[in-house]
């Protein structure tokens, strides 16, 4: 399944390598074996947990890609010039 910002969400019949493939790097990050979330959708980076900007469920931090998503995110709020 694919949830959006908007609540809605849609059955995609592809495994997730082949939709992160299709999106693009400066703008997804995978933080876990199951999720893939847009960097502008991210309110704060944890320990164990992407926190998102709207109300939804906290999203899995793997152990493994915490460096990873940590370094995406901070080049994107460089990039937009985003201030927390």
């Amino acid at each position: 399944n694919v949830f959006s910002a908007d609540t809605s969400t849609s059955l995609v019949r592809s495994s997730m390598r082949e939709i992160y493939e299709m999106l693009d790097p400066a703008e997804f990050i995978q933080t876990h074996k199951s999720y893939v979330v847009a960097l502008r959708a991210i309110r704060y980076v944890g320990n164990q947990e992407v926190v998102l900007q709207e109300l939804q469920p906290r999203i899995p931090l793997s152990r493994r890609r915490q460096q990873e998503v940590r370094k995406a995110y901070m080049e994107y709020i460089k990039k937009h010039a985003i201030y927390l």
